[in-house]
């Protein structure tokens, strides 16, 4: 009887290996060489503008009151065309920041926006909030977001 189950299990064995020598390199021919993801560049000024404040807002122990306070920050993280990140290529127009949002703070982790574009394109802004999430804004749902006490926003 023990033979019998010394070659079950070297059957299987064999199985196995034969099994693996097929599909291993199968799968391996099946993957992608490179897996790139895109970020839209307006996203990635927002996102980094977000950053920027951020850091700028730890340096100053509270947060920007304008773009002169995050200069030193640009420079830091040698950004030397700051404007080409406050502003948004899809409308041309400076984006819309909201001074003084405590994102570390009071405002941390919140859908309130601080920052916006100021005309959008095709009725539709991006507008990223103080969890750092940005999304594509209708004009009527534009409206009514939940905007910080004392803002009014440019419709």
């Amino acid at each position: 009887m023990p033979r019998e189950v010394s070659s079950r299990s070297t059957f299987r064995r064999a199985s196995l290996l034969a099994l693996a020598t097929v599909f291993i390199p199968l799968l391996l021919a099946c993957r992608p060489a490179e897996v790139i993801t895109r970020i839209p560049p307006d996203e990635a000024s927002l996102k980094g503008l977000a950053t920027i404040y951020v850091y700028a807002a730890a340096d100053l122990g509270r947060p920007p009151r304008s773009i002169e306070e995050l200069q030193p920050i640009f420079k830091k993280a040698s950004i030397e065309d700051p404007t080409s990140m406050l502003s948004s290529t899809r409308d041309g127009q400076p984006y819309v920041i909201i001074w003084g949002l405590d994102l570390a703070g009071r405002y941390n982790g919140t859908d309130v926006p601080f920052a916006y574009e100021r005309e959008g394109l095709d009725g539709v802004r991006l507008v990223i909030n103080c969890s750092h999430q940005i999304e594509e804004v209708s004009e009527e749902d534009f409206a009514k977001l939940n905007w910080p006490e004392g803002h009014k926003p440019e419709l």
